[in-house]
């Protein structure tokens, strides 16, 4: 997969062969035969290489320890390479190799088996060969096969004279006497005698043994190693062989270890190690020594306790160094050891000091000893069972001795680590530590740091792939350098870890070419110092990048601190970093803040959190929700009460998913390293429970309430989140995981339905599990709040009714329960009144006082039980006594399961009319009635009765109707519907006043508007009261109301009675008769088009209204049967459809009753008709297109068209007929003469008026060239293009000449006589190279069209070469090259040069401007640099006109210029200024010397840049007459440029007369005015082919 930038991903196919190298073994089989032990034999092997692929066979022998393999010197290591017990052999392609197989007994065996051979990453056993051999007993055995006399100080005055010497035993363990001979004629590269045998040869009995002695004497420092062969009985044969060697050195001091190292402790604390020096040849030697470091620096101590002094009797003494600091420091320094020669033997000592927990983890180990000095916690006595691990690696040839590491590093530390990498760290988990991160070569870790510091160490290599493999480990500890190097330059303390240390055991072995006895012990105490090693690093990784974020700025602005204000000065500690300590302030502040009773002081990281209860306070503190912690147990008196409180912590990070591998154990055993790591990941995750706000949801009952969280990812790595939300259930999110992408953002939604009133709560949380790689701490959370508002009760569901005053009914109700679970709901009625308003939003009637006027609303229902989404039904009664807008809430409420709300709203308008009243007058006429007003409302006693009797007698609803009963309205506030009635605004009764009022009736509030338009239905107003008990007194008051109509119709309205207890409707309906009226209306529309009006009848009165219509008029029409709906508008469509032109009149009477009749006068108006269609016609030219155009005919008899057209190519009948409403297809014929986009139109007429036409428009395309033409010149060169064109007709034709190509030239026109014939000529003249393809078209109306296509060639034109230009150095000279602009618009050259050095042209802005069909001279001027030929390429290029190019040459000579004449009369002075320019690439001085009477210079010594321009001024003074040579020499310290003058003096009539001449010459060339050049046409080719 190919990823493009930008675009989609591409898919690759690979393909691949893979192809098996032949090699095969020349020998069939191996057989040694009998080989004595200790003796050796060879046999040849040959591997061939048949293929054309290079090959590698492995050849593995560890099974056969007794077998080797030998190469030839002359073969390289890299052909032959032995690796991990394996021989790995490489073939070059058709090549053959030969090696030995050395077969060397050390034990009585017979072999017989495969030669373990093959090719690697083949299964194949086609190179087995077989191989025999049998071990023998030699007749004589020997104790020693290497004599090794080790490091020997040599021979020599002073040192040593006496040679060294061990022995060897000889034993004859045959039944025959044996005579033996020792053979050391193996060839040496050193003296003969260094090596001697005592004695040489003898004779052994049976049983018998002698001893032999060898001497070594070593007179050099250097190595030496001799092989010996054992003959027997005085035969060449070989037996038995055995080596000979040492080491001669000069006298040394050495050391019982490699290097020093001084265990880690804390602050001014004193550390010290202790190491012997022992003496190698020195008969007595006092020893010097000298630190080499600053003692300030490193405050280092060396004591001799049993002195300083060595002797052949004292060999060795031991050396004590020692060290303490008051700050953290990390050394490693060079003590160098004197002879009395001033030889150096240096040792180095490594030792460390912090304040760190992470580092001073074995210090202060967990067995609570706190050892106050080292010598307590370490033992470098090699002779006891243990002994430190970095003191063990660096003792000198004692790897492999019986003795033990201490366990500096537990495994219960091992793991607690490694859970704390694997879960915040490493991209890959580390399952056997360190043998993960050793076989990784330290990959994961490398790339830890690499990810944390932001920096790249130089650490690339490939162990799999490295060129040779014995660079592997070189490399691997320089990766490692790269490693430990950048720790400690980011503070890390290291103390004496070396990046051996970070090998594998094998690693190590093969880089100090150890040879191993006891290998067992060797990698059990090794795997002490690699699992310290690796787990200081760790812990420094730790300190480094995670515990030095943990500051007063950072902890300041750690959530959950609240605004407490703290002290912030930390106490001193010799064994905790101020990182620790703000740990140990932050677990102090949180324990005294949950626990303020109980709080006791946090001292340490280890025992004083074993309890528990430090980190479950904590942890509390954070996350107070939390169900795991529970009872706490403050001061623990036995052992289950601390696994109760540790195991609770240990239960609430589960909850909290903070999934850190710590166990009861290692509370109730802490370790401080460990626990500070723990304690360092609560404080970096903990915070993160502290919600990062709150979020409200704002809504109603019921409602759901969405939001959205905007989630965004910064960083470059994926990321996902698991949700999860505790709290009230009210809230609800879709998704339990939410995943972002690299620099992406989503929003995640949370929905809130709330099932109570009540607010609620709930805390969501985000977790994002570890990003392996990413850099961070276990696990990211995000914390939030979310709290309810119930604002008000939203409904389920609402029921919307509608009611009039006074009228009971009773409403059912379906009751469905929306909760998730059954319930027994107690109900509770809510209601209240909107009061109506009218059009200018005022209240309809006065405000009604409920504490009077019951409510409307009756429920009888208690509770009810409803299942979840069980339905029930419920009735509740209403009936209103006032209108309005009645709302009636009823809540559901089960205190467990939950609330929901049941809306029931009836709109109340006017009651029923009680009665009718009718009018009737004519149209501008009033009439009066006078309507009697009863004094009891009927529907109202019945209405208050009806609610009585539902609620009964207790209830509050009878008190307040027992009142109402007692009320009569005093005074009636009167409105009417309609402006056509009128009558008083008010009717008191007959006791009182109409300004007096009722008690009750005084707490309302005047009549504020007119009443509302609600269509009501009639009512009996004779209706009883259904309380007989008391008698209703229905002697009324009497309104007299006026009918004014304003305009005829019938009119329907109510009249409206109502004060604060009482209201009342009462019908009115009134009739006027109209009279009759007129309208004019006019219409326009083309002919053969029509056109509809729509004339509005308003219907204002209460009945319908139906029309009979009298419709007249030519070309009018309309339906015959209209009417008008009660208080509706509607519109009589009268249609105009003329067919011809003019003027039509017609009438339009419309007549019902009582409205009269409605008369309409109509004129409509035809106007010239608009074309039927646009029609589009595709053709070529000079070919026929046949078309048919739909003729209709609208009249409704036959109809004779004639037809029009103004396109004369068009062909077809003059006239048609069509029959009465028909359409005709009228065929047209259509050849176009010329191509081209054409228009018109063609029409078709009757005698009677009808006219119709249609628009063409004509696209001809051009038809066939008359043939192709091809051109060819050079840009600027012109080329004559002849064509034949001929004239048929007997009547003179002129044609019109057009080109579609710019560098075509010839006239527009072309005028032929009757039946002439004429060549035309066109001329081709191209500015830019190239290929274009263009046409020549003539045109005739006559004749058509007909068209020649050219296809025209312009080569690029040569540069020209312009004359070879010599000048002096020091001088300028110039030429001019002139360019002509054929075109009617100025030319805009750009400029362009190759050496601006030596040529330079006058263009500002390398831009120069050519008149219209003028000329434009440039100069140019060349200044000779030096006497080589110089050259310039000289371009001007214009977008039309191409490009000039000019090729210019010049030449400098060191040579006299040109003479410059001064003339000046006789007895006075001319100055001239001689221009002189620099042609030296450099700042050169010059001086300048003139020779000649009469003339001198003003200067004579300047400095010019180069190219620098000077004016020289010459002075001619002449004081007789004649003519004076001079020479001006411009001199530098190499070259002289010389410059000719002329002085000549004139007598005073010439000098006028020159002057003269030469104003008059100014004046001419003033004058005379600009010209611009014209080229004629016939003058423009140069070069003609005619082509015809």
């Amino acid at each position: 997969m190919v990823s493009v930038p930008g675009g989609k991903p591409m898919k690759l196919g690979i393909k691949g062969r893979a192809d098996v190298p032949s090699v095969n073994l020349k020998q069939d089989s191996f057989d040694f035969g009998a080989v004595y032990i200790g003796t050796s034999a060879r046999l040849p092997i040959t591997l061939s290489n048949t293929s054309s692929l290079a090959a590698m066979v492995i050849l593995d022998l560890h099974q056969f320890e007794e077998f080797n393999l030998e190469k030839d010197v002359s073969i390289t290591d890299e052909t032959v390479v032995f690796d991990e017990n394996q021989w790995k052999i490489h073939l070059e392609p058709e090549k053959d190799l030969t090696l030995s197989l050395v077969y060397k007994p050390t034990t009585l065996a017979n072999h017989n088996f495969q030669l373990p051979l093959h090719i690697n990453g083949v299964d194949d056993d086609s190179l087995w060969k077989t191989v025999t051999a049998e071990s023998g007993t030699p007749p004589l055995t020997l104790s020693h096969q290497i004599i090794d006399f080790g490091n020997q100080v040599v021979l020599k005055e002073g040192f040593k004279s006496q040679p060294y010497h061990i022995s060897t035993v000889l034993s004859n363990d045959t039944a025959q006497t044996l005579s033996w001979e020792l053979d050391m004629s193996t060839d040496i590269d050193f003296p003969m005698g260094t090596f001697v045998l005592e004695p040489g040869k003898g004779v052994l009995e049976k049983g018998q043994k002698a001893s032999v002695r060898v001497s070594f004497s070593p007179k050099e420092r250097r190595p030496y190693q001799q092989k010996v062969s054992l003959c027997l009985d005085k035969t060449k044969k070989v037996y038995l062989e055995f080596v000979m060697q040492g080491v001669g050195i000069y006298p040394m001091l050495q050391f019982d270890t490699k290097e020093v190292t001084i265990p880690v402790v804390a602050l001014e604390s004193t550390s010290e190690a202790t190491f012997n020096i022992y003496n190698k040849g020195y008969e007595h030697l006092q020893i010097r020594h000298r630190i080499e470091t600053d003692v300030d620096m490193v405050p280092l101590k060396i004591q001799f306790p049993e002195g300083s002094t060595v002797s052949t009797r004292k060999d060795v003494i031991p050396v004590k160094v020692s060290f303490s600091s008051s700050r953290p420091i990390c050394f490693t320094v060079r003590i160098e050891f004197f002879d009395n020669d001033s030889q150096k033997f240096p040792i180095f000592v490594s030792g460390a000091t912090d304040n760190s927990l992470l580092t001073l983890f074995p210090f202060l180990d967990s067995s609570k000893k706190r050892p106050k000095t080292a010598t307590e916690l370490y033992d470098s006595d090699t002779t006891g069972k243990k002994i430190d691990p970095l003191v063990w690696i660096n003792l000198v040839d004692n790897h492999d001795k019986d003795v033990h590491c201490l366990e500096l590093v537990s495994s219960k530390n091992v793991r607690n680590l490694v859970g704390w990498l694997n879960s915040n760290l490493l991209k890959n988990p580390i399952v056997e530590f360190p043998t993960d991160v050793i076989g990784n070569s330290g990959r994961q870790i490398i790339e830890m740091v690499e990810l944390l510091s932001g920096k790249k160490l130089q650490t690339s290599f490939n162990t799999q792939g490295a060129s040779k493999k014995e660079d592997r480990i070189p490399q691997l500890i320089k990766r490692y350098d790269a490693l430990l190097n950048a720790l400690r330059a980011a503070g890390g303390i290291m103390g004496s870890i070396r990046s051996t240390f970070l090998l594998s055991a094998n690693d190590y072995v093969k880089d100090q070419n150890m040879t191993m006895v006891n290998r067992p012990v060797f990698e059990r105490n090794f795997s002490r110092v690699s699992i310290y090693s690796w787990s200081v690093v760790m812990y420094q990784i730790i300190k480094i990048f995670f515990l030095s974020r943990v500051n007063v700025r950072s902890y300041k602005t750690l959530p959950g601190m609240g605004n407490v204000k703290q002290d912030y000065n930390l106490p001193k500690s010799n064994t905790l970093s101020q990182s620790e300590l703000l740990i140990l302030k932050w677990l102090n502040f949180h324990y005294k803040k949950v626990h303020p009773t109980n709080y006791k002081k946090v001292n340490n990281l280890d025992d004083d959190l074993s309890d528990g209860v430090v980190i479950g306070a904590v942890i509390s503190s954070h996350a107070p929700h939390l169900d795991k912690l529970g009872v706490v147990y403050h001061n623990c008196t036995d052992k289950q009460q601390l696994i109760h409180n540790v195991e609770s912590v240990i239960n609430a990070l589960a909850e909290l998913k903070l999934s850190y591998n710590i166990t009861v154990k290692d509370f109730l055993e802490p370790h401080s390293a460990d626990m500070l790591i723990f304690c360092l990941y609560l404080y970096q995750q903990l915070p993160q429970f502290i919600p990062k706000g709150v979020i409200e949801f704002h809504g109603a009952l019921q409602e759901t309430v969405i939001k959205e969280l905007e989630l965004s990812n910064p960083s470059p790595h994926a990321l996902s989140y698991f949700v999860t939300l505790e709290g009230s259930l009210d809230f609800s999110v879709e998704n339990s995981t939410v995943h972002l992408e690299p620099k992406s953002f989503k929003n995640f939604s949370i929905s809130f339905m709330s099932r109570f009133s009540k607010n609620s709560e709930a805390k969501l949380t985000f977790f994002a599990p570890h990003r392996k790689g990413a850099g961070h701490f276990q696990g990211e959370f995000m914390v939030f709040i979310l709290k309810s508002v119930v604002a008000a009760h939203v409904p389920i569901k609402t029921y919307q009714l509608k009611g009039q005053l006074y009228e009971p009914q009773d409403v059912s109700i379906d009751v469905i329960n929306p909760l998730g679970g059954p319930g027994k709901f107690q109900i509770q009625l809510e209601q209240h009144v909107t009061l109506p308003v009218g059009k200018d939003g005022k209240p309809i009637v006065a405000n009604q006082d409920q504490d009077v006027i019951p409510d409307g609303f009756v429920n009888s229902y208690r509770s009810i039980n409803l299942n979840s989404n069980e339905k029930s039904a419920i009735t509740l009664h209403f009936t209103p006594l006032v209108m309005g807008n009645h709302v009636a809430k009823l809540l559901f409420i089960d205190e467990k399961v939950g609330e929901f709300v049941i809306q029931v709203e009836v709109s109340v308008s006017w009651p029923a009319a009680t009665d009718t009243v009718s009018w009737s007058c004519g149209d501008g006429e009033t009439q009066e009635k006078s309507i009697l007003i009863p004094a009891t409302n009927v529907r109202r006693q019945q209405a208050l009765a009806v609610l009585a009797k539902v609620e009964g007698e207790s209830g509050e609803i009878s008190k307040k109707t027992s009142n109402l009963n007692l009320q009569e309205p005093a005074v009636f506030q009167v409105n009417f519907s309609s402006a056509a009635f009128k009558g008083p605004s008010e009717l008191a009764s007959k006791s009182e006043k109409s300004s007096k009022k009722s008690p009750l009736e005084s707490k309302s509030n005047d009549v504020l508007s007119k009443p509302m338009d609600t269509s009501t239905k009639s009512i009996d107003s004779a209706s009883k009261s259904n309380d007989a008990s008391k008698p209703i007194d229905n002697s009324g008051r009497s309104l007299h109301v006026e009918f004014h109509p304003s305009e005829p119709g019938t009119t329907s309205a109510r009249m409206f009675l109502y004060s604060i207890f009482d209201v009342r409707v009462i019908q009115l309906e009134g009739v006027c008769t109209a009279k009759q009226r007129s309208q004019n209306i006019e219409v326009v529309v083309n002919a053969r088009k029509n056109i509809t009006k729509n004339i509005p009848i308003m219907n204002p009165t209460g009945k319908d209204w139906n029309f009979k219509v009298n419709l007249n008029g030519k070309y009018f029409s309309g339906p015959s049967e209209f009417s008008v709906a009660s208080h509706k508008t509607a519109y009589y469509c009268l249609t105009f459809a003329p067919i011809i032109r003019g003027n039509f009149t017609g009438t339009l009477a419309l007549s019902t009753y009582p409205m009269g009749e409605f008369i309409f006068n109509l004129k409509g108006v035809s106007e010239d008709p608009l074309p039927e269609d646009t029609l589009t016609i595709q053709t070529k030219a000079k070919q026929r297109t046949f078309l048919e155009i739909p003729v209709k005919n609208q009249s409704t008899s036959a109809t004779t068209f004639q037809v029009f057209t103004d396109i004369p190519s068009i062909v077809g009948k003059s006239t048609i007929t069509v029959a009465a409403l028909e359409n005709f297809k009228y065929q047209i014929a259509l050849c176009p003469l010329v191509s081209g986009n054409h228009s018109g139109n063609i029409s078709f007429s009757s005698k009677e008026g009808q006219v119709l036409f249609f628009n063409l428009k004509i696209d001809v395309e051009r038809s066939p060239a008359e043939r192709e033409i091809s051109l060819e010149s050079t840009v600027r060169k012109a080329v004559c293009l002849e064509i034949t064109v001929e004239n048929p007709l007997k009547i003179p034709v002129t044609f019109d000449v057009e080109s579609s190509s710019t560098d075509l030239y010839f006239e527009p026109s072309l005028t032929l006589q009757p039946e002439e014939s004429r060549i035309f000529q066109a001329t081709y003249f191209p500015f830019l190279p190239g290929t274009t393809v263009g046409n020549l078209s003539f045109f005739n109306e006559k004749l058509g069209e007909f068209w020649y296509q050219l296809e025209m060639t312009a080569a690029p034109n040569l540069p020209e070469e312009l004359p070879v230009l010599e000048c002096s150095l020091g001088d300028t000279i110039s030429q001019e090259i002139v360019l002509d602009n054929p075109l009617e618009t100025p030319a805009v050259m750009k400029l362009s040069q190759s050496n601006l050095l030596n040529f330079k042209l006058n263009i500002p802005g390398n831009r120069c401007t050519i008149p219209p069909l003028g000329s434009l001279t440039i100069p140019i001027e060349f200044t000779p640099t030096s006497e080589d030929p110089q050259t310039c390429q000289i371009t001007l290029s214009h977008a039309i006109l191409g490009t000039y190019e000019y090729i210019c040459h010049g030449r400098g000579r060191i040579g006299p210029r040109q003479p410059i004449e001064i003339l000046c009369p006789v007895g006075e002075e001319q100055n001239q200024n001689v221009m002189f320019v620099n042609p030296f690439p450099e700042t050169t001085q010059f001086l300048a010397e003139i020779s000649g009477d009469f003339l001198t210079l003003e200067i004579n010594t300047f400095t010019l840049e180069f190219l620098e321009e000077v004016e020289i001024p010459v002075k001619f003074a002449p004081t007789i007459p004649g003519k004076f040579d001079a020479l001006v020499t411009v001199r530098t310290d190499e070259v002289g440029l010389e410059i000719p003058i002329v002085g000549r003096t004139l007598e005073m009539s010439e000098m006028e007369e020159t002057l003269q001449d030469e104003t008059s010459q100014l004046d001419a060339n003033e004058g005379e005015p600009s010209s611009e050049k014209e080229i004629p046409q016939e003058e423009m080719p140069q070069e003609q082919e005619s082509i015809v």
